[in-house]
């Protein structure tokens, strides 16, 4: 008999007893009952013998992981040495708590790596007190918190093998679950800050542009996953934002250049500016390239040009207009050019039409001089684009409103 088990015998131990423990002076007793001539009493109540029976079977159904566990030897000795009906209800009881914890651990145990079954599956085959399935459960307890901590980092699938392997030495190396909580919370955030970089990668490639050079625009999202790549964790939400924001600006401006207004698909303007965009890497650079009010300029150059000319004068502005953009990408030709040559003709037209259509030659000097001393008060590199736009279109609507008064006056 093991020593625990004599212990019992003598009255140091106790066995779980209806969620009790059984007292040192309730086994001395029953040592005391089996000095006494107790067989001959038992076998006088055949009720009592069918319940050790039952109890026998009980016994051997408990669910150890072995079936010749130590701890059912033990069980059937102190079952021999009850003689009451009392004590036969208290020990099922005691059997029913055993079959529960038995059942938990054996399947806290399973959960465990093959490595620590049986270790542990020996000791649960020992156990039948409560002190024993305490401390079997702590000790189970801990070490599946520190294995599913250990597979908590191995599912954190932006870490790379040596990342996991310092972080699961690091929780082995822990002294308490608070520390082992610190470093799944310092993977997590390593695998978060990692996956974060990886989606915004993922977003530079979906970035459209719209020109014709991937060359350009591959070097352009390289440099902006490299930007994501070096931040740091600290700094990784304020570069989500950046790069949203660019995103969002790129995709308004191609929808921008989309629209402007010229009269052929593949304007160099339009083909020259793509190009630039495919190299712009930061708000600032788009928004030069591509104003938000460039639609609306284009717009009214446009019109200026096909409601006052004619002919090749007409076609000469309009090719003229189609290598325009809000940037000077041609260095011989810029906006303020497209507007001189827009209000230079238009003036030249007037003087024209005032030298070819009025006789009387102090008339004819007067509306001359009158159109002469018109001059554009725009100024195409004033940073205030729209205030200088609007300086153009006024010189110029003055301009056409006195041709249409000198024409109207001399009419017929």
């Amino acid at each position: 008999m093991k020593n625990k088990h004599k212990a019992w015998i003598i009255g140091a131990s106790a066995l779980l007893l209806g969620g009790s423990i059984v007292t040192a002076i309730t086994v001395a007793n029953l040592k005391t009952k089996n000095k006494k001539d107790s067989k001959q009493e038992v076998n006088e109540s055949n009720g009592l013998k069918n319940n050790k029976e039952e109890l026998a079977k009980m016994i051997e159904l408990l669910p150890y992981p072995s079936m010749a566990a130590s701890a059912k030897q033990e069980l059937k000795v102190l079952l021999d040495g009850i003689t009451t009906s009392e004590e036969m209800n208290d020990f099922k009881k005691s059997l029913e708590e055993i079959d529960t914890q038995v059942s938990s651990l054996k399947e806290k145990i399973s959960k465990l790596s093959e490595e620590n079954h049986e270790s542990l599956n020996n000791k649960l085959n020992e156990a039948n007190t409560s002190e024993e399935f305490k401390n079997l459960t702590d000790e189970v307890e801990q070490k599946l918190f520190f294995e599913e901590s250990k597979n908590f980092i191995n599912s954190l699938n932006h870490l790379s093998n040596e990342e996991k392997i310092a972080f699961q030495e690091e929780i082995v190396n822990s002294k308490t679950k608070e520390e082992v909580e610190l470093v799944k919370n310092k993977a997590k955030n390593q695998n978060d800050f990692k996956a974060k970089k990886e989606s915004l990668k993922l977003l530079i490639d979906s970035f459209t542009y719209p020109g014709i050079n991937k060359d350009k625009e591959n070097e352009t999202k390289e440099y902006f996953k490299s930007q994501v790549e070096s931040t740091t964790l600290e700094n990784i939400a304020n570069k989500e934002n950046e790069i949203k924001e660019y995103g969002n600006a790129l995709k308004n401006k191609v929808e921008i250049l989309k629209m402007v207004p010229y009269t052929i698909e593949n304007a160099e303007g339009r083909v020259e500016i793509a190009k630039l965009i495919n190299e712009a890497k930061s708000i600032e650079e788009l928004n030069t390239l591509v104003p938000d009010t460039w639609v609306e300029h284009f717009t009214v150059y446009k019109k200026l040009i096909e409601d006052n000319f004619e002919g090749q004068q007409k076609t000469n502005l309009l090719n003229r207009f189609n290598i325009s953009s809000a940037r000077n990408i041609f260095q011989e030709y810029t906006i303020n050019d497209l507007r001189h040559n827009i209000y230079l003709t238009y003036k030249n037209n007037a003087l024209s039409w005032v030298e070819n259509n009025i006789s009387d030659q102090t008339l004819k000097e007067k509306h001359k001089e009158e159109i002469q001393a018109l001059n554009r008060t725009d100024d195409a590199d004033n940073p205030d684009k729209e205030a200088s736009f609007n300086q153009f279109t006024e010189s110029f609507n003055e301009l056409k409103n006195k041709f249409e008064s000198i024409k109207n006056t001399n009419a017929g």
